[in-house]
């Protein structure tokens, strides 16, 4: 529910309109709420792209409508098919990674809208380009503390557990590995090393230490 709750801030943040193409950059579990939050928000085309097959796929399950199994870079116009041969209206970065900021603003629609959903840590390195100006670009940042009166923990929560429960988020698969308490450490060190592979862990602390 925490990454639901901060990818609905994102989705939010992007001022969505009905028919909007959305583009979400990363599939890991915060991109993957964003892609579900995007199907039910009345987007035209979602697409996802990442270099991993498996997250993908389950961003497809989620509600994707497109997904690109390359670096961003170099998937521009794999995105631009997706979107009937426009650049995406909103672009949704969740990899928090400095460098595909600036990628990822080459790829906004003139006037769009680019979301920062994902924290680098290292905000310093993330660089405006000509795009911004140029050709009129919306850049915002979401964070899970962004609440008011309207949405907050209890009004978001509801609304996700509600979606959830009518069958309109899909949150199968994103569970991956189910891990007794006992090999925690080795757990994350599979994340470490294979993080493309990893999503959702539940850790089992019924079992003994």
């Amino acid at each position: 529910f925490a990454l639901g709750k901060v990818a609905w801030h994102g989705l939010r943040a992007a001022s969505v309109r009905l028919g909007d193409n959305c583009l979400i950059i990363g599939a890991g579990p915060v991109g993957q709420m964003a892609a579900r939050w995007a199907a039910v928000s009345g987007c035209g085309s979602v697409v996802v792209v990442d270099t991993s097959a498996m997250r993908l796929a389950l961003a497809k399950s989620g509600g994707a409508t497109h997904t690109v199994a390359k670096p961003v870079d170099q998937a521009e116009a794999d995105i631009i098919a997706a979107c009937g041969g426009s650049k995406p209206d909103i672009v949704i970065d969740s990899t928090g990674n400095a460098a595909v900021f600036v990628q990822a603003l080459a790829l906004v629609a003139d006037r769009g809208r680019m979301v920062l959903l994902g924290d680098t840590g290292t905000p310093s390195q993330q660089h405006l380009s000509f795009d911004v100006i140029l050709r009129g670009i919306n850049i915002v940042g979401a964070h899970d503390c962004h609440e008011d009166a309207r949405w907050n923990l209890p009004s978001i929560s509801a609304l996700f557990l509600d979606m959830v429960n009518r069958g309109r988020l899909s949150l199968a698969g994103l569970n991956t590995h189910s891990v007794p308490a006992r090999q925690i450490p080795e757990a994350y060190a599979l994340v470490e090393r294979e993080r493309a592979s990893v999503m959702g862990m539940l850790f089992d602390w019924t079992s003994a230490l």
